[in-house]
This record gives C-alpha cells, sequence and structure tokens, in this order.
C-alpha cells in the first residue's frame, strides 16, 4: 500500500508540473537506455521523470538535448550543458563534472553467448582471445586490460550489441544490469546468457554535473584526502553549498529518503532498479 500511496502522489507532482524560470539541461546520448530513456527524440523514461520531477521541487524547469555522446560531453565541457543522468566515475571525467549520488544503484555484468568459458574478470576475456564489445567513450571499469582485443562503436546500444553476439562479430558485452535484464525480458536471445559473476558489486548510481554550469559554485574539499584515491567522494574540489547544485544535490538525498526514487523504480523496472529482476539460480550458469 505505501508503494501504491507513493506512486499517486507522484503522480500527482508530475501533473503540476508548469514552467519556471531556472533552467536545468540534461543531455543523454541519441540511442536508448531503457527503461531509463528512449531513443531520441523519445526522452521518456526513469531518468526524465526522476529529473522532471528534482527540477520542479527546485523551481525549475529541466530541458533535455540529445546528441552523440561526444558532442554531450564537450557541452559538459564548456557548461552547455547541466548534467548528464548516470555517469561512471573516472579520473579524466572528474576533471569536467561533479558527481552526484541520484539515489539509483548499478553495477556491470557481462553478456556472452552460451558455450564461453565462465568470465569472472575482464582478464579473462584476454587469456581466451575473446572480443570485448564496447561503445566508444562507454565503460572501463578502472581501467581495461592491456593486450585485450576491443570492437568500438559509436553509440553501441543492447540491441546492436546482441545483434553483434549472434553474428559471432564479438564475444562479450558489458553493460548495466537492470538494462540488461530489462531488454532481455523484453526481447530474449537463445543462444546467450548473463555472466552475472562479472564484472563490480551493486553500487550507487551518479549523475555528472559541469564544473562550467552557470549552477555550480566549488570551494576546496577540507575533507579531501590526497592519500587516497580520487573517488566520487574524495576530490579536492567540492560544489559550494549555496549554489543550486548542491540544493540539487541534496534534493536527490531527500527525494530517496522519502522513497520517492524507489517508488519510481517499481514503476519503471517492477521493483527496485538493484533488485530486477532476480538473479539466476546456480543451476543456470551464473552466479
Amino acid at each position: 500500500m505505501k508503494k501504491i500511496h507513493l506512486i499517486a502522489c507522484l503522480g500527482l507532482a508530475m501533473a503540476s508540473l508548469t514552467t519556471h524560470g531556472c533552467e536545468l539541461v540534461m543531455g543523454y546520448r541519441t540511442s536508448e537506455r531503457m527503461p531509463y530513456i528512449h531513443e531520441a527524440p523519445d526522452n521518456s523514461g526513469l531518468y526524465f521523470e526522476l529529473y522532471q520531477l528534482a527540477a520542479h521541487r527546485l523551481g525549475c524547469q529541466l530541458t533535455v538535448v540529445r546528441e552523440p555522446k561526444n558532442r554531450i560531453m564537450h557541452g559538459l565541457t564548456k557548461g552547455d550543458i547541466d548534467f548528464y543522468p548516470g555517469l561512471g566515475f573516472n579520473e579524466e571525467r572528474q576533471k569536467i563534472v561533479h558527481f552526484i549520488a541520484n539515489g539509483l544503484k548499478e553495477r556491470y555484468v557481462g553478456i556472452g553467448r552460451e558455450d564461453a568459458p565462465p568470465i569472472t574478470r575482464l582478464d579473462d576475456l584476454v587469456r581466451h582471445n575473446m572480443v570485448l564489445l564496447r561503445s566508444l567513450g562507454g565503460f572501463d571499469l578502472g581501467g581495461l586490460p592491456p593486450k585485450l582485443n576491443i570492437r568500438q562503436l559509436m553509440d553501441m546500444d543492447i540491441a546492436k550489441a546482441m545483434t553483434l553476439l549472434q553474428e559471432r562479430k564479438g564475444d562479450f558485452f558489458v553493460y548495466d544490469e537492470a538494462n540488461l535484464r530489462y531488454f532481455l525480458k523484453q526481447h530474449p536471445q537463445p543462444g546467450l546468457r548473463l555472466q552475472t559473476q562479472c564484472c563490480e558489486a551493486p553500487h550507487p548510481m551518479y549523475l555528472g554535473f559541469s564544473r562550467k554550469s552557470k549552477h555550480v559554485t566549488e570551494e576546496a574539499n577540507p575533507d579531501f584526502d590526497p592519500t587516497k584515491p580520487l573517488a566520487p567522494d574524495n576530490v579536492p574540489i567540492r560544489i559550494q553549498a549555496d549554489s543550486l547544485a548542491a540544493r540539487f544535490q541534496t534534493l536527490l538525498l531527500q527525494m530517496e529518503q522519502e522513497g520517492l526514487i524507489e517508488a519510481l523504480g517499481y514503476h519503471w523496472f517492477g521493483g527496485s532498479p538493484e533488485r530486477v529482476p532476480p538473479k539466476e539460480s546456480p543451476a543456470s550458469g551464473a552466479s
């Protein structure tokens, strides 16, 4: 009953959206990442509902820009794009964006053909001389192994990757688990199987907020520890508390604590993203 009540309240909040003077610009690539976002020009999905509601609470209007990812990243660098809705952390990106937890959870897992050997880490792909399918500028999970055979395409989505796997033009694809499971539920792929023992544990999802955005004011981070690796919560420069980006960050945390983000997860996934759908049993060949 609580979930139903939250979703009903969420619907009322979304229905009451009006035009505001403040604008937040969200940029995303042109391909889909369902259930987070449809293929351009359709912006509907979990991302849009989540950030539109957050923008409304801030008294802002959400504008969505869809372009190839390299152009969106350039826009983030210049500050023309305020934020990217789901972005993995790395040291290069932290030079152009601040990483803010958006209240969702994610992890990357692998998928390959049923006759592929068990893969627990990407180094195994090198050992078995397998080809990794990867979108240009996509995940690196902290660094790809040397001598790894990679086939890269611009804006490679799940559908393209599944076709390449079925056609034996690649051997392994790594992507967000919730997205893969959603796609496989809608479009079963005989002959392919998830390998959930690779490639990372569940962790918070982050959005990337442009350091050049007009909504960001920066200050030195007194909690930064230079003896520890850079991480979303360990960077030398942070967002100043009185900037709109900091209020955005605080608001997303409040929405998570109120259960609104979980309610959105139930609406789009049939359950909160980190639990959807249930893992395969050991008998299925995945852990």
